[in-house]
């Protein structure tokens, strides 16, 4: 934004699904209906790291220190992956048979992702595990068919709370286990 440079990066062969820069800016994490995902330098354009999946690549995440990135296809494989280190941190563990998140964030100093979905459902995972710690139901409207709403986001609140925004138009607000 400062030098107002467009930088393009061809690296997809098909349609971009999802894309997220790091804090500072210098990085982007990437990923598209090509089944693959790519970390890459903002200033150079050199490709960092390549992940490559079975399915469409739905949605990316990076986290705020640059420590973790989070990249899910539309159906089953949910990963996050310790960019420091270029390993695989973990697998998010679920039965759905697919889950296609619609909002994700790293919380808690990367230590915690909460995602939220098209189906009401918003997820607190242990980073390290990829296990669930915490699950919560958003309100769909009394008038909707299907009873169901999208989670457009969900955050920390107040260090001990999670606020969700959802296409039912509530904000709501849950609290987190101790």
């Amino acid at each position: 934004l400062q030098t107002g440079r467009r930088l393009e990066m061809p690296i997809h062969r098909e349609k971009v699904n999802s894309v997220d820069l790091s804090a500072n800016g210098l990085y982007a994490l990437s990923g598209g209906n090509d089944h693959r995902a790519f970390l890459w330098n903002t200033k150079t354009a050199q490709i960092i790291q390549e992940f490559n999946f079975k399915h469409r690549v739905s949605m990316v995440k990076l986290e705020d220190s640059g420590r973790y990135a989070f990249v899910a296809d539309n159906q089953k494989a949910s990963q996050i992956w310790n960019i420091e280190t270029g390993e695989l941190q973990s697998t998010l563990i679920y039965t759905a048979r697919q889950s296609i998140f619609s909002s994700v964030r790293f919380i808690n100093d990367g230590k915690q992702l909460l995602t939220g979905s098209g189906t009401k459902i918003v997820q607190l995972w242990d980073v390290n595990s990829g296990l669930s710690v915490q699950k919560w139901l958003v309100t769909p409207r009394k008038e909707t068919r299907p009873k169901t709403a999208v989670v457009y986001s969900a955050t920390l609140w107040d260090g001990d709370k999670i606020a969700t925004e959802s296409s039912a138009g509530f904000l709501e607000v849950w609290p987190l286990q101790k």
